[in-house]
């Protein structure tokens, strides 16, 4: 599954859709969109968040991460997929949690931490990056 729409695809189903309008004024915001559209650079851009592997790639630098590793279960059975739901990071060489403690699983896949909400009162500086 795509993470996002590519911009020529928008584009073409916007115009499609103000073909097949018989509304003049539904007509002219769909040829308006049409063109925000058209004229939007990269940075508009939101892809998913999803899941990596870690055998696909690593993040770049020490963010805030969330992790699933392979765990084994106490009776000595096989090893699962585990959600471990602590804050980790990856500093370039290992996995460590918040108090910079190296993370004791192998980690399968990470999926950076979203950016905390902006304009919310109840979040320190609003939510906004210091």
């Amino acid at each position: 599954m795509r993470d996002y729409i590519k911009r020529e695809d928008a584009i073409a189903i916007l115009e499609r859709l103000r073909d097949k309008c018989g509304n003049d004024e539904m007509s002219f915001a769909l040829n308006w969109a049409a063109n925000i559209v058209r004229n939007m650079t990269a940075a508009y851009v939101v892809t998913r968040a999803r899941w990596i592997p870690v055998t696909e790639r690593l993040p770049e630098g020490p963010y805030g991460c969330l992790l699933i590793v392979w765990d084994s279960p106490s009776d000595g059975g096989d090893d699962f997929l585990n959600y471990l739901t602590y804050f980790a990071g990856w500093d370039g060489e290992q996995w460590n949690d918040d108090n910079g403690i190296q993370v004791p699983f192998e980690v399968a896949y990470w999926m950076p931490l979203p950016q905390l909400p902006k304009g919310d009162a109840n979040m320190q500086n609003g939510g906004e990056e210091a």
